[in-house]
C-alpha cells in the first residue's frame, strides 16, 4: 500500500470522525481537532506496521475503526444502510402482517373478540366468537403466547391456515390472508384463575393507550387482584401511550419521566393526568426485545410509580433516545442524542438496559416442574376448585419461567392480602 493510499484513507476516516463527534450528544469536548488526533493514532500504527513489513488494506480496516468510533460514544449505536433502519422503524413502529382481529383467550386456546375497526372491509374468514384450535396445522394449546403471536405475525404477507371453531360442535379449515398495518397494542387479553390476568402488549403506537388503560381499568373494577403486564418483544413509538398506561399507577400531577439533552436540558415532561389511581399489584414482563415506548413504560413503572415489579431478561437499551443522522456515503448514523430519567433520578443512556427486579435466565424446557399454591377461601368442595385452579395455572404457564415467577409473586402477596408492591433494590 503506497502513502498517498493511506493518506487519502486516513483523511477520510478523521473526516467522518470529526462529523460523528461532532453530531452527537455525550462526546467530550477536547482542545485539539478530534480528526487531528485520530489521523495522527491512525498513521503513527500504520507507520509502524509498514516498517515491519506488516501489509493491510484500509478499506477492509476503515469499517471496523468507524464502528469502534461508533461504539466509544454509544456502546449500542450503530451504522445501518437505509434498508436496515427502515427495518428497524417498522419494528419499532409495530408495521407487520397480522390478521386484522382483536384476540383473547378461553380454555388454553385463543378466540377473536372482535375485527379490528380499520380492517372491518378486509378480514372476510374470521369473525369474534371463533376458537382458534390450530395454526399451520400445530395444535393452539400447546403454544405459548409469545410463540402463537409470533405464528400469526409476519413480516410478509403470506396467508396463515387456521383451524376454528364457531360453534359448539362444528370445526373449519380457513385460510386467512395476513393484513399490513399497525400490529394491535393488545395482542392477548386474559382472564386466569385466582383472581390474576394477563396483558401481552404488542406495543404502543399512536391512540394505543387508550384500549390498555380501558382494559386496565375494567379489569381493576371487576374486582381482579393482580395484572401480569407482558412488555417482552414489545416496542413502539408513542410516547403519550407511556404516559396513560404508567399514569395509571401514580398520583394525578406526579413525575413519570422526562427526556434531556447533552446540555442536561429538559426536551419532554410527561406527568400522570388526573383520575383515578389503580391498586392492583402489578407483574412486568421484560426481555432483550423490549425497546421504544415499551421500554419507556417499563422504565416508568420501575422506577416512578409504586405497584409493578420487573421479571425477566435485561431490555434492548434502546428507549426512544436514540435518533437517525443521515451520513454522506447514504448510511444512516444511529446514535444516541438525549437520556431518558425517570422520577426517581434513574438515567438512562442507552449504554445499558433497564434490570429486572427478578431474572429469569432459563429458558424453556430448563425450568423444574411447576405447582402453584392458591389460598382459596373455605368453602364446600374447596379442595376440588383449589385443584381445578392449580392445574389451569400449572398448564398455562407451562415452559414460560418468568411468567411463574409472575404467578409466584402475585399468589404470594395475595395470600398476604397486600396490594402494594415495593421493588427498590
Amino acid at each position: 500500500m503506497t502513502k498517498k493510499r493511506i493518506s487519502v484513507s486516513v483523511m477520510r476516516i478523521g473526516s467522518l470522525a470529526l462529523a460523528l463527534l461532532t453530531a452527537f450528544s455525550f462526546a467530550a469536548e477536547a482542545e485539539q481537532s478530534d480528526a487531528d488526533i485520530l489521523s495522527a493514532a491512525i498513521s503513527d500504527v500504520s507507520s509502524a506496521l509498514r516498517e515491519h513489513g506488516m501489509s493491510f488494506d484500509m478499506n477492509q480496516i476503515t469499517p471496523s475503526l468507524v464502528s469502534a468510533l461508533v461504539k466509544a460514544v454509544d456502546p449500542r449505536g450503530r451504522i445501518l444502510s437505509k434498508a436496515e433502519y427502515e427495518g428497524l422503524m417498522n419494528s419499532l413502529n409495530g408495521e407487520a402482517y397480522t390478521l386484522g382481529v382483536k384476540l383473547s383467550r378461553t380454555n388454553g386456546l385463543p378466540y377473536v373478540v372482535g375485527i379490528m375497526k380499520e380492517h372491518e372491509g378486509a378480514v372476510t374468514n374470521l369473525q369474534a366468537g371463533d376458537l382458534i384450535r390450530e395454526v399451520d396445522g400445530v395444535d393452539a394449546r400447546e403454544l405459548r403466547v409469545n410463540e402463537f403471536i409470533s405464528m400469526i405475525k409476519s413480516t410478509n404477507p403470506a396467508p396463515v391456515r387456521l383451524s376454528i371453531q364457531r360453534d359448539a360442535y362444528e370445526t373449519n379449515e380457513v385460510t386467512v390472508a395476513r393484513i399490513k398495518g399497525a400490529i394491535p397494542s393488545i395482542a392477548l387479553a386474559e382472564d386466569l384463575p385466582a383472581g390474576l390476568c394477563y396483558l401481552q402488549v404488542s406495543g404502543l403506537s399512536r391512540n394505543s393507550g387508550k384500549d390498555i388503560v380501558s382494559t386496565i381499568r375494567g379489569w381493576s373494577e371487576a374486582g381482579r387482584y393482580g395484572l401480569i403486564l407482558d412488555l417482552r418483544g414489545s416496542a413502539g413509538t408513542d410516547l403519550d401511550a407511556v404516559r396513560d398506561v404508567a399514569g395509571l399507577f401514580g398520583e394525578s400531577g406526579s413525575i413519570l419521566f422526562t427526556f434531556r439533552d447533552k446540555d442536561d436540558q429538559e426536551i419532554a415532561l410527561q406527568k400522570a393526568e388526573a383520575g383515578e389511581r389503580i391498586s392492583m399489584p402489578t407483574m412486568v414482563l421484560v426481555d432483550g426485545n423490549t425497546a421504544g415506548a415499551a421500554e419507556v413504560l417499563a422504565a416508568a413503572l420501575r422506577r416512578s410509580v409504586s405497584g409493578a415489579m420487573l421479571i425477566g431478561r435485561e431490555s434492548a437499551g434502546d428507549m426512544c433516545i436514540r435518533e437517525p443522522i443521515t451520513l454522506s456515503s447514504g448510511d444512516i448514523l444511529y446514535l444516541a442524542t438525549k437520556k431518558l430519567v425517570v422520577a426517581d433520578g434513574t438515567t438512562y443512556r442507552g449504554d445499558s438496559g433497564i434490570k429486572p427486579d427478578v431474572r429469569v435466565q432459563l429458558d424453556a424446557g430448563q425450568e423444574e416442574e411447576y405447582e402453584p399454591t392458591i389460598t382459596a377461601p373455605k368453602k364446600k368442595n374447596v379442595d376440588d376448585d383449589e385443584k381445578r385452579q392449580n392445574r389451569a395455572l400449572k398448564n398455562r404457564v407451562k415452559g414460560d419461567a418468568a411468567m411463574r415467577r409472575a404467578v409466584d409473586v402475585l399468589l404470594g402477596l395475595k395470600a398476604l392480602n397486600i396490594r402494594t408492591v415495593d421493588s427498590d433494590s
